[in-house]
């Protein structure tokens, strides 16, 4: 046997392996097996045994029978194998909590006292309504379909006046570069502008041409110095260009010269929200008929300067055209509990929980504007954001866990077994999760 120390990872097992770890930290195989980073940037893979009190990790290396115990200073993340022939089920309500961690399940209840869960992962969990921050409903985990990495050969550069990377485009003088891509009903497109000088960038949605100049059916998003500006083009008598809003703008408030962008088109509704670094910024309606149909999108840049734009982190998802929820309601501070409906509607009183009405399960809001409780439907919220009831501090705890499905831990302690994990919370107190709804696991005891 001997022991050896690895950039302050402390091992010990026989000779015999010893060269066989060090030519291969950096590329075990993965494929159903946990995975640990470590701070120096080796990665290890195998079966995680343990993980003690102090955040010591008992490990069995993939290509050997032996243990061992790793120290939590090394340690930069731990990933747990999520290889599975059946994907998790999926829930449409989550929840959060007052120190920040996120749990989804099925609502079984909801009084004025505690909120009661029933996740894929775990028997049903029941929350103090002190402990609660808010609820969202009508959560849809929906895949991309399309994101990075960009391939050259999927894009129309006619001009090459775009250069086509993994992660990002780059204007090389002024011209469009197009994709073609059958686009659902309703959907989400997601970016990143980053500019030299000033922005003068349009986005061509839905076309049913490739090329700009072509008179094509579709939506236009413009963004340049003056403001944004969101068009429908189309033909009446003539081919028209009809501003559905414009959005202020201003490029020198943004001094790192990037922003965020999102737009949500609900083309069933003829309606689509802006967002801007995750701020709802506008709503456009668009009072014609018959929504465009086509399945380009073109990005067209109107600079002649070389590497001028850069468009990055382009993604397009499904929406069911709800859950339009601005995220920064959840850092709100109201003097009651806010309830905000997926059409818009905001409503500030007291919840009294979950009650059926009408065959309905719905949401009991006393208002201070109405003599009788206010009867909200599920299918109709987005959110509901719970007055501060808790007025200390949030409790802190020694590891943190993301979950499969989206959520977040803190936890106290953490024993692991064969298919099953023995959890502490904080707020929670003891819980039992399947090994499988754990995604990755940082640890306090490295920082």
């Amino acid at each position: 046997m001997i022991s050896f120390k690895i950039h302050q990872l402390i091992i010990t097992l026989p000779l015999q392996i010893l060269s066989f770890l060090l030519l291969g930290l950096s590329t075990l195989s993965t494929k159903g097996a946990d995975r640990i980073t470590f701070l120096s940037g080796n990665e290890l893979s195998g079966k995680i045994l343990n993980i003690t009190d102090t955040g010591s990790v008992q490990f069995l290396f993939e290509h050997a029978k032996n243990k061992a115990f790793i120290k939590p200073s090394s340690l930069n993340r731990i990933f747990f194998d999520q290889s599975s022939s059946e994907a998790p089920p999926k829930h449409h309500q989550r929840v959060g909590l007052i120190n920040g961690d996120i749990l989804s399940g099925d609502i079984l209840s909801f009084d004025l006292n505690t909120l009661v869960i029933d996740p894929w992962y775990s028997a049903p969990i029941t929350i103090q309504r002190a402990n609660l921050s808010w609820i969202k409903f009508g959560i849809l985990d929906a895949s991309p379909v399309y994101s990075a990495p960009y391939q050259p050969d999927e894009w129309i550069n006619e001009t090459s006046a775009w250069e086509v990377e993994k992660k990002s485009f780059k204007s090389l003088s002024n011209g469009s570069i197009t994709l073609k891509r059958p686009t659902p009903l309703n959907f989400i497109v997601r970016f990143k502008i980053s500019w030299q000088t000033t922005p003068n960038l349009r986005f061509y949605l839905c076309s049913e041409f490739k090329n700009p100049s072509e008179q094509s059916d579709r939506y236009s998003f413009q963004c340049h110095s003056q403001g944004i500006q969101y068009s429908r083009q189309l033909f009446q008598d003539r081919f028209v260009t009809k501003a559905l809003g414009k959005t202020p703008f201003n490029p020198t408030d943004y001094p790192d010269k990037t922003i965020q962008v999102e737009i949500r088109v609900d083309r069933e509704q003829n309606i689509a929200y802006l967002y801007l670094n995750g701020q709802r910024e506008d709503i456009f309606l668009d009072y014609y008929p018959h929504p465009p149909q086509g399945d380009y999108f073109i990005i067209e840049s109107n600079h002649t300067n070389e590497h001028e734009h850069q468009v990055s982190d382009l993604s397009i998802y499904p929406w069911d055209g709800k859950n339009h929820l601005d995220e920064s309601l959840l850092e709100r501070q109201e003097p009651g509990d806010l309830l905000l409906e997926h059409e818009g509607n905001q409503y500030l009183g007291s919840c009294l929980g979950i009650v059926t009405q009408n065959k309905q399960s719905a949401i009991a809001l006393e208002h201070p504007f109405s003599e009788e409780p206010l009867f909200i439907p599920l299918e109709k919220i987005s959110l509901l954001q719970l007055k501060e009831r808790n007025n200390s501090s949030p409790p802190t705890a020694p590891f943190i866990f993301e979950l499969s499905n989206g959520g977040r831990l803190l936890l106290n302690k953490v024993r692991l077994e064969d298919s099953q994990i023995i959890l502490e919370h904080p707020l929670l107190g003891p819980l039992s999760f399947n090994r499988k709804a754990l995604k990755s696991m940082t640890s306090t005891h490295s920082k």
